[in-house]
């Protein structure tokens, strides 16, 4: 089998659309033929073309207008033809790949498989691209959507293509820390001065429920007993609003993934507070490292989080669910938050390992 992947994030660029396909592709190099990453990379001016191990990585300069770039794409996937022989295409997410892996697909007569993560389905949804999403959807010969309730909406609307859960996957492995980084991660603790210590990572946007959450814990009756830690990429508009609020709060820049091991361990929460998402790695990652997760019921966190069994959930769009939840676990006794903890642990463990993400493409894509 050889596959062309096509891609708007990829290394280096930051953010969780960046890890998961770096991660999909490395596993699914494991077992497939070749994979040629073609990557519209918007960190490069210039086409390159190298050799990997089972296939080539395509670097795709994005120019001033999206014609001007699909076309000199597919002028340059065709003068390269001879390196990058496919069986068939997919388009993982962005609005690049989706408005040319189609066109491609149909020129070369090959099957298009279409990788909906989250934020490309919730953001196109509802905008002037929704055209360019429905017509990748609607010319997929399968699309995989990495949680349940947009396979659900995606079914609803192209009832005529096969729809499929793929949740993401994590390597467990990778977030138990060596002595020296528990050293490290104690030391980073103690700057909290003893307080419980709630993680917010990632890119942290309006959409992420970032302000949203902030207000309402404010009026938490125990906040002076927590600090909040914000890890990543935050919007000076959002800083603004955070900073005339009275809570205790420090800023990390994004951090990249050996680092945020450390962090993890340090903390006591990992909140995710996303008015919509597709299935954060935040989510994973957190209950890899044995953290309590509080989360929003959007996107694939309710996949993976049983409320009260294995985290907390909560309303994000109903007044004080969220105070209600930070009540419930501030009453809690220590041992029942790390029995929580273990229990979705163990869900990871058996539900979503890189070895099931890479299990449930290749049967997706060899069917």
């Amino acid at each position: 089998m050889k596959i062309l992947f096509v891609t708007q994030n990829y290394t280096p660029s930051k953010g969780g659309m960046a890890e998961s396909c770096k991660r999909i592709t490395k596993n699914l190099k494991k077992s497939v033929n070749t994979i040629h990453i073609f990557h519209f990379n918007p960190k490069n001016n210039e086409y390159i073309i190298k050799p990997e191990k089972s296939g080539y990585y395509v670097s795709i300069a994005i120019h001033h207008t999206e014609e001007y770039t699909l076309n000199l794409a597919s002028l340059f996937l065709e003068d390269n033809i001879h390196k990058l022989k496919f069986d068939l295409i997919v388009a993982f997410g962005g609005y690049l790949p989706l408005m040319w892996a189609p066109i491609i697909s149909q020129l070369y007569s090959k099957p298009l498989y279409t990788f909906i993560r989250g934020n490309d389905f919730d953001e196109f949804l509802f905008s002037k691209k929704r055209d360019i999403l429905f017509y990748a959807l609607q010319n997929s010969t399968g699309i995989c959507s990495v949680s349940k309730d947009k396979q659900k909406k995606i079914s609803n609307l192209f009832p005529e293509v096969p729809v499929y859960y793929t949740p993401n996957g994590i390597d467990l492995d990778f977030w138990e820390l060596n002595s020296y980084e528990v050293v490290e991660s104690c030391s980073l603790k103690k700057t909290s001065q003893n307080r419980k210590i709630i993680l917010l990572a990632g890119q942290l946007k309006f959409k992420k429920g970032i302000v949203s959450f902030f207000k309402d814990f404010e009026k938490f009756p125990y906040k002076e007993d927590y600090e909040v830690w914000l890890v990543g990429d935050i919007t000076d508009p959002i800083k603004e609003i955070v900073n005339k609020l009275s809570i205790n709060i420090q800023y990390f820049p994004f951090t990249l993934r050996n680092q945020m091991k450390i962090f993890y361990k340090a903390t006591d929460i990992v909140c995710i507070p996303s008015f919509y998402d597709g299935m954060p790695n935040v989510l994973l990652e957190a209950g890899a490292s044995h953290k309590f997760i509080i989360a929003a019921k959007t996107g694939g966190m309710p996949d993976v989080i049983t409320h009260k069994q294995t985290g907390l959930l909560y309303n994000p769009l109903k007044n004080n669910d969220l105070l209600e939840v930070l009540l419930h676990y501030h009453y809690m006794s220590e041992q029942d938050r790390k029995n929580i903890s273990e229990s979705l642990y163990s869900t990871i463990k058996e539900n979503f390992t890189e070895q099931n993400e890479t299990n449930n493409y290749l049967t997706i894509l060899k069917s």
